[in-house]
């Protein structure tokens, strides 16, 4: 009785400690799953990044310690209420608590859901004592919360462990964390330690205990950097959307980026976020394609001048940004000030869609028109002067000019050269000076040339078996030379007497002659009969499932000669393969297989049994109620409905599985503890409502009866134990005498 007292307690105990926050940078590893793997309904699961720190044999030789040295001190017992006794522990209390992988589970995901809801909630907004979370048919008992800004499991533990003092003393301070750690009815335990660097308190350690026992003691110590998933209520989340720039030039890109916000929703740290990663798919759409468009990924692309919406949705989270498309329609522009040799100008542009303008300076033109003053040309063996560079537009002098050498003698030219030919010695002439007619140098005898051959002509054709006569010429001094030209040999060749073979006769290559010399070159041989080796056959007939057929004659397509006689072929039989369904047999019917022969066609068909009736006990889900089979094919009986409705209607009749069913029962509990319901409108068929059918249900007030087949045998106001004082019971006119004795003590119009 101790321990079911202690389960429906179930205390809140939270200890706050403030303690340097660090930033980490974390990399997401495995996505890790929730206890869930469908998000509750206005819940949505998103990824938290962390780490889990684990250090589980430590924390359990701590914990072991603790409970020892409480055990030795004797510090003050516990009661039921977690208050301290007058009674003391002593060494025979002490027991070591052990390790429950069960527990672990818990803790783990307990850890990571503290960092962003600092109270024994979860995200998701079930009360922890009161959820869904267990592992292994196992659950938590008590848990202890820590907050802090470090990478150790063990200082949780250590800030439970403060508490003592206040134990000791009896501050009346909290010390639940302390004592849940001491309890001897507690057999194991676990702790986990996830560490959140976007976090308000990075490092969040849950400790769970038990007092259950065989349990799985196997540690299975999860560690490293994850993405752990998280269901969060809907009004937790919210979505953000940064991105590089949100002003572009049409043809340029800039990324968007969603993510979620987790705000805690706790008294403490009430409106602290955390981000976190989203799990599901994410939409992106653009209120304006001409201007921007968006891809899956979130990046986004300028068209052209204006502002687009981008929106990213995911789930029922949303959020948008305004891009402006910021590019003008420049035209050609305009000099409006003209640049001079050394001053800038000015060019203006003006947007040909907003009429916006914009000026870049014009560079300055330099000096483009030039004269050069005062220049005397260089001659042979005297001096010249380059001569100054004048800008003819504003008649500055620009450049000195420079004395220029005598040129020297550079323009001359050969006089009494003479070639060499092929007979005759040549000369290389003497060299003058054209400008001042100076003899410069003196020439020299050239050497006779060799002869320069053409590339020769056939003046005597070469024949198969004789060579002919190839004369060169030089080009030079008309000087001839021959070489030989070799015999062309019997190059162009014809077959003659040849004879092809027949199917039975033999043929003959033909003899082999030369065109150009008449020459027979080679005697031809005898070619073999080639027999029939193109045949086909004829009048052959395909057997089909009703008649013979024949496998036909042989002929030679060369000769036309039939080779062989044909036989018949037996009848086949039917193929009728695996049939198809054309009428599918239901619950009320038998159905129809038909099969159709693959070679002839004939069909054949046979018979599909019924469908067996859903049994008796079959629970269905219709609108948010739950419906249990009473009599096969027939009725049912409502046992739970929705909690979170205000209104209900109990339909007459429900549909599952093309079955129609009378609803004729509303079970013990069907609303029980229905907060929230306010009216209930009861269907025709129902012909009885059990006791507590609408037991604890504050706030129902109105309940529409328009069924008249209820007696004091199948309803009483039993049925509305706990349920508004102000109920009101509407009833058919028929019956409103036998429901009010029906429903004695209650309200019945």
């Amino acid at each position: 009785m101790k321990k079911e007292r202690r389960d429906k307690m179930k205390k809140v105990i939270m200890a706050f400690f403030f303690c340097l926050l660090f930033s980490v940078s974390v990399q997401a590893k495995d996505v890790l799953p929730t206890n869930k793997t469908t998000a509750s309904e206005g819940c949505t699961f998103v990824g938290v990044e962390g780490e889990y720190i684990t250090d589980a044999q430590n924390a359990l030789k701590r914990i072991n310690e603790i409970r020892y040295e409480a055990c030795e001190e004797g510090v003050w017992k516990m009661d039921i209420y977690g208050k301290p006794t007058t009674e003391k522990l002593t060494l025979s209390d002490y027991k070591p608590i052990k390790w429950s992988s069960a527990l672990e589970y818990i803790a783990r995901i307990r850890a990571a859901e503290a960092t962003v809801v600092l109270a024994h909630e979860r995200p998701n907004n079930e009360n922890f004592f009161t959820s869904t979370l267990t592992s292994n048919g196992q659950k938590s008992y008590s848990e202890n919360l820590a907050w802090n800004g470090g990478k150790s499991m063990l200082s949780g533990i250590e800030q439970w462990y403060k508490e003592k003092s206040d134990w000791v003393n009896k501050t009346g301070k909290t010390t639940g964390h302390y004592t849940s750690m001491i309890n001897p009815d507690y057999n194991y335990v676990a702790v986990a330690t996830f560490y959140n660097p976007d976090a308000a308190y990075k490092n969040a350690t849950s400790a769970e205990f038990s007092y259950k026992k065989g349990l799985d003691e196997t540690m299975n110590e999860m560690a490293g950097e994850c993405i752990q998933t998280l269901e969060v209520k809907d009004s937790y989340l919210s979505l953000k959307l940064p991105v590089n720039n949100t002003s572009i030039k049409a043809g340029e890109n800039t990324q968007a980026q969603a993510n979620a916000v987790i705000t805690n929703p706790s008294a403490i740290m009430h409106g602290e976020t955390c981000e976190a990663s989203l799990i599901g798919d994410i939409t992106w759409t653009s209120s304006n394609k001409q201007v921007a468009t968006v891809d899956k990924d979130g990046k986004i692309t300028g068209i052209d001048y204006g502002t687009a919406t981008i929106t990213a949705k995911s789930g029922t989270l949303s959020q948008t940004i305004t891009v402006n498309v910021t590019t003008h329609a420049w035209d050609t522009g305009k000099v409006t000030t003209p640049p001079k040799c050394e001053e800038k100008g000015v060019k203006t542009y003006t947007c040909t869609k907003c009429g916006a303008t914009k000026t870049e300076a014009v560079e300055a033109t330099g000096h483009q028109h030039t004269e050069i003053r005062n220049a005397k040309e260089a001659k042979c063996e005297t001096a010249g002067y380059t001569g100054d560079t004048y800008c003819t537009d504003c008649n500055k002098k620009l450049k000195e000019g420079k004395e220029i050498e005598a040129t020297g003698h550079q323009k001359t030219e050969v006089r009494g050269a003479k070639e060499a030919t092929c007979e005759k010695a040549g000369y290389t002439g003497d060299t003058y000076c054209l400008k001042c007619e100076k003899k410069i140098s003196t020439g020299t005898e050239i050497a006779k040339k060799p002869h320069t051959w053409n590339a020769g002509k056939v003046t005597t054709a070469p024949q198969c078996e004789k060579e002919g006569v190839k004369t060169y010429i030089c080009t030079k001094c008309g000087a001839t030379k021959t070489e030989a030209v070799e015999a062309t040999g019997h190059q162009h060749t014809e077959i003659r007497n040849a004879k092809e073979a027949e199917c039975e006769t033999t043929g003959y290559t033909g003899d082999t002659y030369c065109t150009d010399c008449n020459k027979k070159l080679k005697e031809g041989v005898v070619i073999e009969l080639t027999g029939h080796q193109n045949i086909e056959v004829r009048d052959a007939v395909e057997a089909t499932c009703k008649k013979a057929g024949y496998t036909g004659d042989i002929y030679c397509l060369k000769c036309g000669k039939q080779i062989s006689t044909g036989i018949e072929i037996p009848a086949k039989a039917h193929s009728w393969g695996t049939g198809k369904i054309t009428k599918p047999a239901s619950y009320t019917k038998t159905g129809i297989k038909t099969y159709t022969c693959k070679i002839c066609g004939t069909k054949r068909t046979e018979a599909i049994n019924k469908i067996p009736m859903p049994r008796v006990g079959t629970v269905y889900t219709i609108a948010g109620n739950q419906y249990r089979i009473t009599k096969a094919g027939a009725e049912v009986s409502l046992i739970k409905t929705n909690a979170k409705a205000k209104s209900i209607n109990i339909p007459a009749t429900i549909k599952a599985n093309g079955i129609t069913y009378k609803v004729t029962t509303i079970a013990a509990k069907a609303f029980k503890q229905n907060k929230k319901l306010q009216s209930v409108t009861v269907g025709a068929n129902v012909k009885s409502i059990s006791n507590n059918a609408f037991f604890k249900c504050p706030s129902l007030k109105t309940v529409n009866l328009k069924t008249v087949l209820l007696t004091s045998k199948t309803a009483s106001k039993k049925a509305f134990k706990g349920a508004n004082k102000k109920l009101v019971i509407k009833v058919p006119k028929k019956v409103k005498k036998s429901y009010k004795k029906i429903f004695k003590g209650l309200k019945v119009k």
